[in-house]
């Protein structure tokens, strides 16, 4: 009996709290691990784990339990070490490469005549919902971006445009497929080497106020990315964030204000001078003017266009609204629920659109595409589930062009014409040249 009495007050004043004490610690130790690398980093984490154990035996000491404590402290160290830190930390930092696809239909759409700075083959990414349904949010996805181009990536809401873009710089995993960036595939890299690439690609987010930290100073804000790699990318100044802010349109005098102090618009210019600060080659807008006032959303796009001429670079610019991707892009490619419908030249796909999606988009938007009729953008029903996508060309229930062939058999993506153009539609939409 006194054995047993033994075991439970140890349990309640030992191995509870340790517990208690590891699990906070390893959220700590998961923020850290975002940004620190290496063995010096790997000895502070094994230092806190070691902190929550001798704490657990000094608890137990208090009550004359020293021994037992001690014991029951070891073993709680050695579990949080070996399978927390050695095992959920490891997949926090290093996330497992996406099994490798064989080429696909999709992949059609690439082009071969051209070298790629950025090229995404057969993406698909999932995620949990639940205990077994799964959210086919991106669902083989394939296109490619050459050096000074900008690609406009349009769809409506929940089409998967965002999570192919976190998924390219690894804010998302990848369940399968290929990011190859510069002929290295950046769902394969792990730890130091995905965070040594990570400048190159930058990302400029929808909500410009909540993207920003509101504890901070704008000048802050600018300077934390060129502080992080001031050892390795050369030594920066208070010039270089003055030179960004002018570049932007913010003035460097009031660089000590918060984000709660800007508009909305001018937190969007923040964001975009943080994203330059590290002479990125590939910058991602996510919806960049979607929040904005339609006035404030032509400076900001302006604004985009001066920084890619000055700085020489590639844009992915992604929205729902096809008239704004239509005026900055080079290439346009249309989603739908996951999917691509159609991929080509912006000028090709808004003259001659083939797909009824991507024509139900143009017809929509304030000046219709010379090719499409306004009833056109009349879609019947709602954006069926990710959870349980239709089978298929996913767009056959909402399609006026469907048959029995669009729900049995998914179609595959088609080059048509001579041309940039492409589409995955088993009935595209003959255009007539001469009208367009």
């Amino acid at each position: 009996m006194d054995v047993v009495l033994v075991v439970i007050v140890v349990v309640v004043v030992a191995v509870v709290p340790a517990i208690g004490i590891g699990l906070r610690l390893r959220e700590s130790v998961q923020s850290m691990a975002c940004t620190g690398t290496g063995p010096v980093n790997r000895w502070i984490r094994g230092s806190l784990a070691l902190i929550a154990a001798v704490i657990g035996w000094l608890i137990a000491g208090w009550v004359g339990l020293a021994a037992a404590g001690l014991g029951t402290a070891l073993v709680l160290f050695g579990y949080w070490y070996l399978l927390v830190e050695r095992k959920e930390i490891r997949s926090f930092r290093e996330p497992r490469s996406p099994r490798h696809v064989k080429p696909g239909p999709a992949d059609l759409c690439l082009r071969k005549d051209r070298e790629a700075l950025l090229s995404v083959r057969n993406l698909t990414v999932e995620f949990p919902a639940g205990r077994k349904d799964v959210v086919h949010a991106v669902s083989g996805v394939s296109f490619d971006i050459v050096k000074g181009e900008t690609l406009g990536i349009v769809g409506e809401s929940g089409c998967g445009k965002s999570t192919v873009a976190k998924t390219i710089i690894r804010l998302n995993d990848a369940k399968s497929g290929v990011i190859e960036y510069q002929g290295r595939d950046l769902a394969g890299l792990q730890s130091e080497a995905l965070r040594r690439i990570r400048p190159n690609l930058q990302m400029i987010f929808q909500d410009p106020i909540s993207s920003l930290n509101p504890r901070r100073r704008i000048r802050d804000v600018i300077s934390e990315g060129l502080a992080v790699w001031a050892d390795e990318s050369g030594s920066w100044s208070e010039d270089r964030i003055n030179e960004l802010m002018v570049a932007v349109g913010i003035d460097p005098g009031i660089g000590d204000r918060r984000p709660h102090q800007f508009s909305g618009g001018q937190c969007q210019r923040i964001g975009v001078a943080r994203a330059l600060a590290l002479d990125p080659k590939v910058l991602i807008c996510d919806e960049p003017v979607s929040a904005l006032d339609v006035s404030v959303q032509a400076q900001i796009l302006n604004l985009l266009q001066d920084m890619k001429q000055r700085y020489g670079l590639t844009l992915m610019f992604i929205s729902h609204d096809l008239s704004v991707v239509k005026n900055v892009s080079d290439r346009i490619m249309v989603m739908y629920l996951g999917k691509v419908c159609e991929i080509g030249n912006a000028n090709l796909l808004y003259s001659q659109p083939r797909h009824p999606y991507t024509r139900a988009l143009l017809a929509s938007i304030p000046e219709p595409a010379p090719t499409v009729d306004v009833s056109e953008s009349d879609i019947a029903g709602d954006l069926p589930s990710p959870i349980n996508p239709p089978g298929g060309c996913r767009f056959h229930t909402r399609c006026g062009h469907a048959t029995d062939l669009c729900s049995t058999t998914e179609p595959t993506m088609t080059r048509v014409g001579d041309d940039d153009h492409h589409v995955a539609c088993h009935h595209p939409v003959e255009v007539s040249l001469t009208t367009a």
